[in-house]
């Protein structure tokens, strides 16, 4: 027999619908690392004189603060010899130049004798001779002292790097110094990393990496983790991206840089 069912009524709930901008959740692992860092070298040779009291493994070290000294003695003296050369070719410039004018008035006066027959052709030509000796001889005096001023100039230079100043702040390691310790160009007494400028690379696959142009400027999350446990989250932006596309899977590699700083 036919069963007559009871109408029932439904409740619907109406949601109204909108537009809006819905972003993927992608994770990847990586390790933060530093974007700036420096080899702390000098640019000359010699004994180390100096060394600074912060100068230890994991010091955190000032922009400008002097670190390392080397003995200059030598560099002073070479310096005091080539001051001494450069004061008495400027007294052999100015005598030779005094010399050049009157041998200049000299040869003008021979001319005029010249012309009154009261001297001879010879004798103008030993005075316009000796003019352009003493001419000469200035001239040589010149390229001397351009050539002491250059020479006064590479042991300044010297003497400057022979002091090794910490180029900006950062953290201090790896280090690798001695007080009487013989150092050669290219010896390296640590590295010094900068603070408060890090970054993340991470990979991304393919499908994210085919609109690698798009993903720049865009913000990150990045979480520390100890075990299973998140320690602290900071936001990155994403700045740059590898210029290489992996051959395997076709992704790459972008670089998100933090955008709070690291507590030290």
């Amino acid at each position: 027999e036919p069963v007559t069912l009871k109408e029932k009524v439904w409740s619907v709930k109406a949601t109204p619908v909108a537009y809006s901008d819905a972003q993927p959740d992608f994770r990847a692992y990586s390790t933060v690392k530093a974007m700036r860092y420096a080899n702390l070298q000098i640019a000359s040779v010699g004994e180390v004189e100096f060394v600074s009291p912060n100068f230890k493994e994991g010091a955190i070290l000032n922009k400008g603060e002097v670190l390392i000294r080397l003995d200059t003695e030598r560099q002073t003296l070479a310096l005091a010899d080539t001051d001494a050369k450069i004061k008495a070719e400027k007294i052999n410039a100015e005598s030779l130049e005094k010399q050049t004018k009157l041998r200049r008035k000299l040869v003008d006066r021979v001319q005029k004798m010249k012309e009154r027959n009261v001297a001879t052709g010879a004798s103008l030509d030993e005075a316009e001779l000796a003019f352009v000796i003493t001419e000469n001889q200035v001239a040589q005096s010149i390229a001397k002292l351009q050539t002491l001023d250059i020479l006064r100039r590479n042991q300044l230079k010297d003497i400057k790097d022979a002091e090794l100043t910490a180029p900006f702040t950062g953290s201090l390691s790896d280090v690798n110094i001695a007080l009487g310790q013989k150092v050669t160009v290219g010896t390296k007494f640590g590295i010094l990393t900068k603070l408060n400028a890090a970054e993340v690379p991470f990979v991304v696959p393919a499908e994210i990496f085919v609109n690698s142009s798009s993903f720049l400027n865009t913000k990150v999350s990045v979480i520390w983790k100890s075990g299973n446990d998140d320690i602290v989250t900071i936001p990155a932006t994403i700045r740059r991206y590898q210029s290489q596309v992996d051959k395997s899977d076709g992704g790459g590699t972008f670089y998100a840089e933090l955008d709070t700083k690291i507590e030290t």
